[in-house]
């Protein structure tokens, strides 16, 4: 839609003289495609066709115990156990329906699957712009660009640890949280609600032997809690003796699976862009067009279908809303076009040497792209810079960074509507216990959510 207002007096006169501006708007709604990848191969790795099959816990007899099943001097070696893996046999024709890992079935290794209701994103985009022509070789232009796009395909993990599981009024995640700061801080252990209730508590096998069943819990897998392996530690549990929530996971025993992930259309993304534009033609034999832009993109997943990617948090997909890999805010660029008005007849020797000459300069400036760190080698979120990066480009491991501090504490301050830490604390800020709500801005204590990154570490 567009409208070419024609006042010829007053304040509007002067703003909108007739025949010198347009105002132009318009809407638009497209569905996204639908990579072929996801609807060919992603079908094509589960259970049945290409049928894969895994022995998990296999053991030095040959069988397979499951999950936590077997220890270094009971597992299945080669060579000393034997040259040949013991697999499971598949059987040529499988029974319908198929359940792996139940009866006689063996258990499937990690899969992809395709939400059978999947739905091609919808991207809905508006644009406003207002035209005015300053001169008749001179314009200018200014508006906004906005689009939404709802479902975006991510995946979802059906093997998930549900963090929010409760017994005695404490949740798995708060339970680990404190576990792991006593632990990594060889502070003295306390009893946590949770573990005492979920490992049968002081008599039972698992805790036989320790003060309580957190101590047990803080010996047998010290491993898992200071690297932050949340979902081993699960599993862990889940397979030992006294266990007493029952089988919580498709890879809990017996194992159906070893991981799970779905392709659905449940993810969302945005970008929001204001620019303005000024064009000139041929004045004084300049013809050019440079453009300023400042947008936002934000969004649960950032990247394309080819390379889907899982959400930090399964059961709250709104942790994941936050700025995209390609959310650069400031983008200016000029293209110039002079050809100098000598020799244009381009007679003679001199003629033919200096003129005929042009020269079309282009200049582009943008700010950066987000920074990336990268938690266990997976799972990546964006950092908020506090100072200058004067490391290089070479990779540096196992950098140590200042001890963090959860919520408003001394040594924050607010700064552009965030809570960061002082500089000269660390490189990064990123949350050991809580999460950084991008969307309202403020610190956020999530007993929900257990991040990946071990507090006091950025792997670069």
């Amino acid at each position: 839609m567009a409208w070419n207002p024609k006042f010829d007096s007053g304040i509007l006169g002067k703003l909108f003289p007739s025949g010198k501006t347009v105002i132009r708007a318009g809407y638009g709604r497209s569905l996204n495609r639908i990579n072929g990848i996801n609807q060919v191969q992603v079908t094509l790795q589960g259970a049945g066709i290409g049928q894969a099959v895994t022995c998990i816990g296999v053991s030095s007899s040959g069988q397979c115990l499951g999950s936590a099943g077997v220890d270094p001097m009971s597992a299945f070696r080669i060579a000393v156990d034997g040259l040949t893996a013991p697999l499971p046999g598949v059987p040529q024709t499988l029974p319908q329906p198929f359940f792996p890992g139940v009866g006689a079935n063996a258990p499937a290794t990690g899969d992809s699957k395709l939400d059978p209701s999947v739905k091609p994103a919808r991207i809905d985009q508006v644009d406003f712009t207002i035209q005015r022509e300053v001169s008749s070789k001179t314009k200018i232009e200014f508006g906004y660009i906005g689009m939404r796009s709802h479902g975006d395909q991510m995946f979802y993990n059906l093997d998930s640890v549900p963090y929010m599981t409760t017994l005695n009024g404490q949740n798995f995640a708060q339970a680990y949280a404190n576990l792991y700061t006593e632990v990594s801080a060889n502070q003295a252990i306390q009893p946590q609600p949770f573990f005492e209730s979920a490992m049968g508590g002081p008599s039972s096998p698992y805790c036989t032997g320790f003060a309580n069943c957190t101590a047990a819990v803080a010996s047998k897998q010290r491993t898992n809690l200071v690297t932050t392996q949340f979902y081993n530690l699960w599993a862990a549990l889940n397979a030992a003796p006294g266990w007493t929530l029952g089988r919580t996971m498709l890879s809990s025993n017996p194992i159906q699976f070893t991981g799970l992930s779905m392709a659905k259309d449940w993810g969302w993304s945005n970008y929001n862009a204001g620019f303005l534009s000024l064009k000139m033609g041929d004045w004084h034999g300049v013809t050019a067009t440079s453009n300023l832009t400042f947008s936002r993109s934000l969004g649960t997943g950032g990247v394309v279908q080819s390379g889907l990617t899982a959400p930090i948090d399964h059961w709250n997909l709104q942790y994941n809303y936050g700025i995209n890999p390609f959310d650069i805010k400031w983008v200016y660029n000029v293209l110039t076009f002079y050809r100098p008005p000598v020799y244009k007849g381009q007679h003679g020797i001199l003629g033919q040497v200096l003129g005929g000459w042009a020269f079309a300069p282009l200049f582009t400036a943008s700010s950066g792209v987000p920074l990336r760190v990268l938690a266990n080698g997976s799972t990546g979120e964006n950092a908020v810079p506090l100072a200058s990066m004067s490391a290089g480009n070479s990779a540096h491991y196992n950098v140590v960074s200042r001890t963090r501090r959860i919520g408003r504490q001394p040594g924050w301050r607010r700064l552009r509507h965030k809570h960061i830490r002082r500089p000269g604390r660390g490189l990064f800020e990123f949350p050991a216990l809580g999460f950084w709500n991008r969307r309202k801005e403020h610190w956020r204590r999530n007993p929900a959510r257990l991040p990946d990154l071990e507090p006091g570490h950025v792997d670069q």
